[in-house]
């Protein structure tokens, strides 16, 4: 669902792919493997503020001091 809202913005959110480390197979360190994507949780009015007020509250953790949201999605 977040994934999906993100989409509507892609202007405000900031998505980068990157090498996902660890051990792996032939693709390790050659392959972007995980996506980091990230926001301004205060500037994101197109989250309905339910999931705004979510995000805040138990995800604490992955907002900096400049509101940032930031999470890191890796490929199973």
């Amino acid at each position: 669902l977040l994934l999906l809202l993100l989409l509507r913005r892609p202007d405000r959110v900031k998505i980068r792919a990157v090498r996902s480390g660890g051990p792996g197979g032939q693709n390790v360190n050659k392959v972007n493997t995980k996506a980091d994507v990230r926001f301004c949780l205060a500037e994101a009015d197109w989250l309905p503020p339910l999931v705004r007020d979510n995000l805040a509250e138990f995800e604490s953790s992955r907002i900096n001091k400049r509101d940032v949201y930031g999470c890191v999605v890796a490929a199973a």
